[in-house]
């Protein structure tokens, strides 16, 4: 079956709105796989590998207003660090390999706006972030991806 007959015959698996009026919180995934700063990239890429991840959050305790410790992104590790590593995943902490540089976005802006932020990082991922700035999320290029096949509401 060729590639244009087999795309032709796909159905999207969920539904999701077009992308001009898709938000973030429209395409993004719930939750974040996290590490602390110490773990090896070795532990990372396992995560990774077990959960078809290609980017762990690794973030910081701050404390919130309760009084209770709560986290929010101070970096994050991709698929791309641990190539880059290789053999010596076992001696790289993850704090080491990640890139601080994180960009954020909130569930409620235009799914647009975040592609344009990705594509202004050249990154593929961002980190979805309530009004606190806690991690609640993963925006990927394949949600993205996910919204243009099949945005339809």
């Amino acid at each position: 079956m060729s590639a244009a007959s087999s795309t032709a015959s796909s159905e999207g698996s969920w539904l999701l709105p077009r992308w001009e009026r898709a938000r973030v919180g429209d395409a993004m995934r719930r939750g974040v796989m996290s590490c602390p700063p110490a773990a090896s990239l070795r532990t990372v890429a396992r995560m990774m590998a077990t959960h078809h991840v290609h980017s762990v959050v690794v973030p910081c305790e701050v404390p919130e207003r309760d009084g209770t410790m709560g986290e929010r992104v101070w970096g994050i590790v991709t698929d791309r660090a641990l190539v880059l590593a290789g053999e010596a995943a076992d001696e790289i902490p993850a704090g080491n390999a990640a890139d601080r540089d994180v960009p954020v976005a909130e569930p409620h802006w235009p799914l647009a706006q975040a592609a344009k932020l990705m594509t202004d990082h050249g990154v593929s991922h961002v980190v979805v972030v309530d009004s606190e700035r806690r991690p609640i999320g993963m925006l990927s290029t394949l949600d993205l991806a996910g919204v243009i096949a099949w945005g339809e509401l």
